[in-house]
């Protein structure tokens, strides 16, 4: 499978990008189960600083990532700069909402006091379509962020830029390392990470 930006405008191919290989696999599920066994004793309230910030770069950068969706599959600029919008709007959601959201909650029991507790699942793959590169990333990961669930992810093969630059925005805002890691994958290679033993769950949409 190979990755690659190409204008769809132009039919020039901007950049190529090469697949993970079985070290860079191995090393991004390694970290991501690594900071999940942190997340799982750590509050909600821990993170919601990283989603926050999330939020502003989406904000304040709306233009340049709008051209990277542009560029790269071809959505008019204005709708562009509605999908990054939007993107800041659920990472701003999460940030407001994810710790009432988490909170335990009273059940009625016949046998004593009982409550219903979220806890985090553990490492994710997502599978990620090209139509709408960056709000099919934010609506699986900000939630699964707040939680504590650590995300790998393989987006489309003609949207590596944005893939990128949705990662990118993710270490500016201050996430860890292992939080959300983007893997240019194969189709056996995908096979193999949601065969892991590791991975808990996994999006997949399209």
């Amino acid at each position: 499978m190979a990755y690659q930006t190409t204008n769809p405008y132009t039919n020039e191919v901007v950049k190529t990008y090469e697949n993970a290989t079985a070290d860079e696999i191995e090393a991004s599920l390694a970290q991501a189960q690594k900071l999940y066994k942190q997340w799982r004793n750590d509050p909600v309230s821990s993170r919601i600083p990283v989603l926050r910030k999330l939020a502003q770069i989406f904000r304040d950068e709306t233009d340049d990532l709008a051209k990277v969706l542009t560029t790269e599959m071809g959505k008019l600029f204005i709708e562009a700069q509605g999908e990054v919008q939007l993107c800041a709007m659920i990472a701003d959601y999460y940030a407001e909402h994810a710790e009432d959201l988490l909170k335990p909650r009273k059940i009625e029991s016949i046998s004593g006091d009982a409550q219903l507790e979220n806890h985090p699942l553990g490492v994710l793959m997502a599978i990620e379509p090209w139509n709408f590169p960056y709000y099919q990333m934010m609506r699986i990961f900000a939630p699964n962020f707040a939680v504590g669930d650590p995300i790998v992810y393989k987006h489309a093969a003609i949207t590596p830029a944005a893939a990128l630059a949705f990662e990118d925005a993710v270490k500016r805002a201050g996430a860890p390392a292992g939080a959300l890691k983007n893997l240019f994958l194969s189709y056996d290679q995908v096979s193999t990470v949601v065969a892991d033993k590791r991975v808990q769950g996994v999006a997949l949409t399209g």
